[in-house]
């Protein structure tokens, strides 16, 4: 009289009239099989450590079934199953077949995984299993293309698929699982026998009208020992193989604190990445992985990314500058021409002697180059004024990482990590108007044309040393002790000036021109205790931090120092096998960076200056997080609700002295509380063959604005809600259709403004005459604000495609943008800016395209 979970019941039909049906007990050990009426069934029930059970069914109407396994009296044999179960769920493993979902009309992977009950994929090709994203990609148990999940996901063929596992509370490490509080998913795409050894992918061409074209080659060679894997992508289609999401999944692993990657990136190529409206785009990417075991024991893994763009931008906007006692409303409109070039590599060698070791040598670089050249046009009430603007950009990183892990025991384990990371950034930029700009604050000299230069330079050095001790009291008490230090050096230098028509230079002195020699040196030990109390899993820590941090510039040294107790806590819940609810607490302290402390101004835009504070102190804040999870199988059900609050209690803040459209900004510490609040809720139901789902985010933010040296506090008010429906047929038209709903409120001591975006949304998807897939979506955005103004837009995208069964030959016809829509509409709001903006886009594409499968 014991429930048994996760026990596989099947349906075996007698006849050909019907398939196979399957299901998979509840913790309870409840199950629901959904029959044919009338139809004869063989019912065969199995769970390790009991006899097999084995009946004969036939159903005519509802009815309810109690089945009682029988312990095995000896131990099972070997068992061969006739059928491959649809879904097993192993603890914090499920492993699907994906032959019991899918039409095999699929082409790639992302369309494998949307069939996949509990599995989402998002346009972009981001994975969500039981509402939790996936961090990793595995191929054949090894990391793809450093785990990236996006250029798996998008490019590797649907047809080599054997298997998919995905593992919660994912570790690369195997002894460290259970010790380190990983929330991270990993998908393991497993091959089918005869891809063990196998080159495969395809390439893809095509080309369209006005000298549109799209070169696509995916090649993958798989061996026991070498893994070869390269994704090409060449076209002026508007298609972004590489995002700053991509990014990060990429970088991963480097960063630990001061937020060192932003920094890394650059605002210019952070943009790019960010960037998906277009007038005119030109892509050229390229990237190659290699893994190789060298022996059993050590691994080389490594890749190259390259990419080379070109853009063309144009938007238009209505920007209202929130002055404390006046609205000064500027109309705007530019467009930029951008090139941007950039490389990344890794290679990572990984020793594992034996189960309880492991050591990595990772080096990673990163590099990237680019330029700009924008022309804007600003109105403010009768005064027009046109703007050149030329930016560079140059970046090199280089990051060296050195891990070693061991268990020296079952009580006793050791996890050591030392990082060296080495970046230039020097973006310079370049400022020509047909009249003077900043005329208050800049020493210009009369010229016909007023062209002012801003240069850059930041160099850092980053040194990281941590060791952490797992110490297991016994199975229900951990004990870890951490130690480490952090330094990090930068040099900052600034240099704005006035090129002259006689080819001279203005340089600007007086205030202007910064050199900062900046460190920062934090040490910490730390203090951590897990505990399991029955369905409670509890930790709390407490780590203690010296800083000190220094500035020379200007002949002048400041000083300062500071020593803080951070506590951590947090509790899990494990209400049941497949329902969890966790709570996470942490103190922060976030230290200014070197250009904050720069005392003299720096030119940031043709109407912004920016000037530090040397004596700048550190903010504090207090960040809690709720995760709520549930996942039903058996029931189709899946929740997931996460929430974040943060409070800070002593905030670096922008000052702004605005004057029209012009502003020099500063920066303070402000002891004034503010409050962030964000929640995220995804809730899907399965019924029969359609898929219920609903979306919702909402957030709250009190902050305060420093206006002409007047503090005053503003509201933020968000929410987005999302219905959809889907239907998951096997020989009919599939559809997804859905409606979005977002409000936005700002409010302010000026007022208030009301946003709002309505959004339609309606996919298909079908598969006809064996050989011909139809694929076609549609939005429709409906944007309207508080000034009345309304703006209704609509996208629409459809393709043909045809391979004929066991060809490798494909062709598909597309047309992107059908109704060639010029624009979209999107609101923004800051302290002191709130902006209604057009983003204009790239025009209707037609394209012919022909694929060779390998």
């Amino acid at each position: 009289n014991t429930p048994l979970a996760n026990a596989n019941i099947l349906a075996f039909p007698t006849t050909d009239t019907d398939k196979v049906r399957f299901a998979i007990s509840d913790q309870k050990g409840r199950y629901t099989l959904k029959l044919a009426k009338a139809v004869s069934y063989t019912l065969e029930v199995s769970y390790i450590g009991f006899t097999s059970y084995t009946a004969t069914l036939t159903a005519e109407k509802d009815m309810a079934k109690d089945i009682v396994l029988q312990s095995a009296a000896t131990a099972l044999n070997e068992v061969v199953l006739t059928y491959k179960i649809p879904v097993t769920i192993k603890k914090d493993t499920i492993i699907y077949n994906p032959e019991a979902f899918v039409t095999g009309k699929e082409r790639k992977l992302r369309e494998m995984l949307k069939k996949l009950p509990g599995v989402e994929v998002d346009r972009e090709g981001n994975v969500l299993v039981k509402g939790k994203e996936v961090n990793t990609l595995l191929v054949d148990d090894r990391t793809f293309f450093n785990g990236d999940t996006k250029l798996g996901v998008n490019n590797i063929p649907a047809d080599v698929v054997d298997k998919i596992e995905v593992y919660e509370n994912y570790s690369a490490i195997p002894f460290l699982k259970g010790l380190e509080d990983s929330d991270k998913t990993a998908l393991n795409v497993k091959l089918k026998k005869d891809k063990k050894r196998f080159t495969f992918g395809d390439i893809e061409a095509g080309a369209g009208m006005e000298d549109r074209y799209a070169v696509h080659p995916n090649i993958f060679y798989y061996a026991p020992k070498t893994n070869i894997n390269f994704i090409g992508d060449l076209n002026n289609t508007g298609e972004k193989s590489f995002t700053l999401r991509d990014f990060f999944n990429f970088e991963g692993g480097f960063q630990r604190l001061f937020g060192k990657t932003a920094n890394a990136l650059g605002p210019d190529l952070t943009r790019f990445l960010l960037n998906e409206d277009f007038t005119a785009l030109r892509n050229q990417f390229g990237a190659l992985n290699i893994r190789q075991d060298l022996s059993p024991k050590t691994t080389i893994n490594a890749y190259a990314i390259l990419n080379d763009s070109r853009i063309d931008e144009r938007t238009v906007n209505e920007n209202q500058f929130i002055n404390t006692d006046q609205i000064t409303t500027e109309n705007r409109e530019a467009t930029n021409n951008s090139n941007t070039f950039f490389a990344l590599g890794k290679m990572a060698l990984t020793y594992q002697p034996g189960f309880n070791e492991d050591l990595s040598v990772t080096t990673f670089i990163k590099a990237s180059k680019g330029d700009q050249n924008g022309d804007t046009r600003t109105t403010t009430g009768d005064s027009t004024t046109r703007f050149n603007t030329r930016r560079f950009l140059d970046v090199f990183d280089l990051t060296q990482n050195v891990g070693y892990n061991k268990k020296f025991s079952r009580s006793q384990t050791l996890k050591a990590e030392a990082t060296f990371t080495l970046q230039k950034n020097r973006p310079d930029n370049r400022f020509t108007g047909d009249i003077p700009f900043l005329v208050a604050s800049l020493p210009l000299e009369p010229e016909p044309v007023t062209d002012v230069f801003q240069e850059s330079r930041t160099d850092r050095l980053f040194f990281d040393v941590f060791f952490k001790d797992y110490w297991v009291l016994n199975n229900t008490n951990h004990l870890y002790t951490s130690i480490g230090t952090q330094l990090t050096l930068e040099d900052y230098f600034t240099r704005d000036g006035q090129r002259l028509s006689n080819n001279g230079v203005n340089e600007f002195e007086e205030g202007f021109g910064n050199h900062v020699d900046y460190r920062l040196h934090d040490t910490f030990l730390g203090v951590e205790y897990k505990m399991l109390l029955g369905i409670f899993t509890l930790k709390t820590g407490l780590f203690f931090h010296h800083y000190q941090w220094q500035n020379r510039q200007l002949g002048q040294e400041t000083v300062q120092r500071t020593s803080l107790l951070l506590p951590e806590a947090s509790i899990e819940v494990e209400l049941s096998n497949i329902e969890q609810l966790t709570f996470n607490y942490k103190r922060d302290a976030r230290f200014p960076q070197g250009s904050q402390l720069a005392q003299n101004f720096t030119l940031l835009d043709f109407n912004q200056l920016f000037r530090g504070d040397a004596a700048l102190q550190h903010g504090r804040s207090h960040l809690f997080t709720l995760n709520y999870s549930k996942f039903n199988l058996l029931k189709g059900t899946s929740v997931k609700a996460f929430s974040n609050y943060t409070l800070k209690t002593q905030n670096i803040k922008n000052a702004s002295l605005l004057e029209g459209i012009n502003q020099v900004n500063t920066v303070q510490i402000l002891g004034l509380q503010e409050k962030m609040f964000s929640t995220n809720i995804n809730v899907s139901k399965t019924l029969n063959k359609i898929k219920y789902g609903i979306k919702a985010r909402a957030s709250y933010n009190d902050f305060f604005q420093i206006v002409n040296n007047v503090v005053s506090k503003n509201i933020s008010k968000r929410l987005s809600a999302e219905g959809t429906v889907t239907t998951r047929f096997k020989k009919f038209p599939n559809v997804e259709a859905g409606y979005r709903y977002e409000p936005s409120r700002f409010q302010s001591d000026r007022g208030v403004n009301n946003f709002i975006t309505q959004v339609y949304l309606f996919n298909t998807e079908y598969t006809f005459l064996n050989d011909f897939t139809l694929k076609g979506d549609y939005e429709r955005t409906n944007f309207s604000n508080t000034s009345g103004t309304r703006s209704i837009y609509d996208l629409a995208n459809v393709s043909l495609f045809y391979q004929k069964e066991d060809s490798p030959w494909g062709f598909e016809l597309s047309c992107t943008n059908i109704l060639n829509t010029t624009f979209r509409r999107q609101s923004s709001f800051s302290d002191i800016l709130i902006s209604d903006q057009r983003i204009f886009i790239l025009p209707r594409i037609i394209m012919a395209k022909v694929s060779f499968k390998l």
